[in-house]
């Protein structure tokens, strides 16, 4: 399931929900049912506990079954799968149980001579949630593998 709502779930324009050559589950699974954005490619299919409306230019690459009506905005919506209304949508409840842990641990702390490998990122977006133990120290850069560098001041990192 990619998207799922117990009650209405409103998708918004120009967005894309999947993968091309995969089909996921999109659900909106009481009235009044689902909205579809214009210009919304889904590579799913959709489930509508109530209407099911599919906006302008809305392309869903799977099937839609609603308990409602299916209504299109215009002639440019697309359903490449069946399209099911009137129909009895199933739903599933699914629930599990999760523990946190009891007790914190640290974070670890980069020192001045620290190397870190890049791997298959190209930008990190590095943000500081405390303050440096040196009131101090205006700027210091960190040399990363790969000719960057880390440079740190009183505003977030960022990967230079």
């Amino acid at each position: 399931m990619l998207l799922s709502a117990s009650s209405y779930l409103q998708v918004d324009d120009r967005v894309r929900l999947g993968e091309a050559n995969t089909t996921t589950n999109v659900a909106g699974l009481a009235s009044p049912g689902v909205q579809v954005g214009s210009a919304v490619v889904a590579y799913s299919n959709v489930y509508g506990g109530g209407d099911v409306w599919l906006r302008s230019q809305a392309r869903v690459e799977g099937f839609v079954r609603s308990a409602g009506a299916i209504k299109k905005q215009d002639a440019t919506v697309r359903v490449f799968g069946q399209e099911l209304a009137g129909v009895d949508v199933p739903v599933r409840i699914v629930s599990w149980s999760l523990e946190f842990p009891r007790s914190l641990t640290p974070l670890s702390t980069i020192g001045p001579n620290a190397s870190l490998a890049l791997g298959s990122r190209r930008r990190w977006d590095i943000k500081f949630l405390a303050r440096l133990r040196r009131p101090r120290m205006q700027r210091a850069t960190f040399p990363v593998v790969g000719g960057s560098a880390i440079g740190l001041s009183s505003a977030p990192a960022t990967l230079s």
